[in-house]
């Protein structure tokens, strides 16, 4: 007779069942650990990031819970401030979130690297003197490594710009860069012996994001260009120019099944831009902006998010400089303001590329 080790979702459930009767309190109430998971998931919304970790190591039970709900989770949750230890020999980061609830993790990777930004639950870091990228997920804590890369990066993070997305024709995780104002873009694939490609813009390149399947530039012309890595890498213009051109600091960003251009523009306002991929143009300014909130970063890593979907206590923007941006035609925008954030729905998402 053959014993197997492994139990499925209905015997892990029994067995938190059959210690009822063992841990019964004083008033004769059964423990938490037979709740059924309708209530466990009302419970779990009402955690932050590092709750739900402990949360799901209290038994099979409730660890099975939380793992099949974890997507929903994250994505219910608001984005979170980054800051780093000050202290050289420390190597920790913390994510902060709008009920000042803290997550410390330990980057192993820290001394002597820069860090240069984040993408898709990433954070980036940069070492000058053995020139390679870590990617390190502070909540999953998987990590990428793409060394050699043969460009000098300045010590303003805000000067890189980088993507991580998924191949399937490649087999692996590719890292797209871009050093700010240049007109080079480099890819490499995760690995020892992986070696760097580039492709080089007609224009210096402000920004690179991944939307729905594929990578986008944009340069200081404000014209959009889809990136592609194979099987022949090239940068393919798209014939959209973006009809605002007076944004300083444009960046890519996506949200609610949209691509946006944000930035300041002369009157040191917010502004964003909706891009109409169906008519091939972009929308000058989006009509529906009250709707939102843009969560701005000083290292370009911002995004827009709708009000309802990340309901911040006035709290929140008291503490991150809360300001509105506007537009010739007096749409406003809700703005947060913080060095870097950080957004807990992309931890566990793989940019996939369509190819």
């Amino acid at each position: 007779m053959v014993v197997t080790r492994s139990k499925t979702r209905k015997q892990n459930q029994d067995d938190c069942s059959r210690r009822r009767a063992k841990t019964l309190d004083d008033g004769g109430s059964p423990p938490w650990s037979s709740l059924n998971d309708g209530i466990l998931f009302l419970i779990i919304l009402r955690l932050g990031v590092y709750d739900f970790f402990a949360f799901s190591g209290v038994c099979k039970w409730w660890r099975s819970v939380a793992l099949s709900n974890r997507n929903v989770f994250m994505a219910s949750r608001q984005p979170m401030s980054l800051s780093f230890s000050t202290v050289h020999y420390k190597k920790d980061c913390c994510l902060e979130d709008s009920e000042r609830r803290k997550f410390k993790t330990n980057l192993p990777h820290f001394n002597g690297r820069i860090f240069v930004g984040s993408t898709s639950g990433y954070i980036i870091l940069f070492g000058n003197r053995v020139r390679d990228f870590w990617l390190v997920n502070p909540i999953t804590r998987h990590e990428l490594r793409f060394p050699d890369y043969p460009f000098h990066v300045d010590q303003n993070p805000a000067y890189v710009r980088g993507v991580l997305v998924f191949s399937p024709s490649m087999s692996g995780w590719v890292f797209v860069v871009a050093r700010g104002l240049t007109d080079t873009i480099s890819f490499c694939l995760a690995g020892k012996e992986a070696t760097w490609n580039h492709l080089i813009s007609d224009f210096p390149i402000h920004d690179l994001h991944f939307f729905q399947g594929k990578i986008y530039s944009l340069n200081t012309r404000y014209r959009l260009c889809e990136v592609i890595l194979n099987p022949k890498p090239k940068l393919t213009p798209l014939g959209i120019d973006i009809l605002d051109s007076n944004l300083l600091f444009p960046e890519l960003a996506s949200c609610d099944q949209n691509l946006y251009v944000l930035g300041y523009n002369s009157k040191d306002m917010y502004g964003a831009i909706k891009v109409d991929f169906d008519q091939m143009k972009s929308a000058s300014p989006i009509k529906m902006i009250e709707k939102y909130s843009c969560f701005v970063s000083v290292l370009k890593s911002g995004a827009p998010g709708k009000v309802g979907l990340w309901e911040a206590p006035q709290e929140l923007y008291e503490r991150y400089g809360y300001f509105h941006g506007n537009d010739s035609n007096n749409h406003k925008l809700r703005c947060l303001n913080a060095t870097m954030w950080y957004f807990p729905h992309d931890c566990w998402n793989v940019n996939r590329l369509h190819e």
